[in-house]
């Protein structure tokens, strides 16, 4: 067998190779961008179908009103 043949069939497996890893972190990374959104997605709709954000902004505005009243002084009609 001639080496030239053999060298150039093995640059060309080499350069194939290449071009697949290339295309498999291309694949992987697309994948995990999309598993990360759809997971996004869901968490956020399980929240809001389960009312927690509205709980929570009444706690947040009820905490404020009584930080509110908390800090103004007394209001008295003898003064």
């Amino acid at each position: 067998m001639d080496l030239t043949f053999i060298k150039q069939y093995q640059e060309q497996m080499m350069r194939i190779a290449l071009i697949s890893g290339i295309g498999d972190v291309i694949a992987f990374l697309l994948g995990m961008w999309l598993l990360y959104r759809v997971i996004k997605a869901a968490i956020r709709d399980g929240i809001n179908e389960s009312r927690l954000a509205d709980s929570w902004n009444t706690t947040v505005t009820r905490a404020r009103v009584d930080e509110i009243k908390r800090s103004l002084p007394d209001m008295k009609a003898e003064r």
